[in-house]
């Protein structure tokens, strides 16, 4: 009989559901982490709402800002270790990492694959990368080298990106 983990599903708008889903093996190249602290993005509110293209009926269909603890290293991934602390990000941020497609479950189960090695960070700083790497794409999509003597540029929303852009 396979492990089993806990997993938190939206089966339809407004209603959570904790239901009990297998482990996931890893694949040669990817890597089963253990999900030690985890964000709640505005993606995730418009998912619980129903107001998202992402639908979460199934475990995996949603997550990403998380910090977690590398526990099963597949035969051919390199650079991580069990123990490694992992931060999730897709393979949208490709340029980024050295680990893409070390991807897997969402953040809603207990059990996930993550890629980016921090160890000298802790799980809640870990967890909050992905809203800092977000911050950090509108910076650079702003075109601040336009703004030049009088000219001020405002942030609009004060939710955790609003803040960080603040800083």
């Amino acid at each position: 009989m396979k492990e089993k983990m806990k997993a938190l599903i939206f089966p339809e708008p407004w209603i959570v559901k904790i239901i009990d889903t297998e482990i996931p093996k890893p694949k040669p190249y990817e890597v089963l982490a253990k999900l030690i602290s985890v964000g709640i993005c505005g993606s995730d509110v418009g998912i619980f709402e129903g107001k998202h293209w992402i639908v979460a009926h199934e475990p995996g269909g949603h997550g990403h800002e998380t910090g977690a603890i590398a526990v099963e290293i597949g035969e051919k991934v390199e650079g991580i270790s069990i123990g490694d602390h992992l931060a999730r990000m897709g393979q949208g941020y490709a340029e980024y990492s050295t680990h893409v497609n070390v991807i897997g479950h969402g953040k809603d189960e207990v059990y996930g694959a993550l890629p980016i090695v921090r160890n000298d960070l802790s799980m809640d700083e870990i967890s909050f990368a992905d809203a800092v790497g977000c911050a950090i794409n509108c910076y650079e999509r702003a075109e601040f080298e336009r703004i030049e003597g009088e000219k001020k540029a405002i942030v609009i929303g004060l939710g955790p990106i609003g803040l960080i852009l603040t800083q």
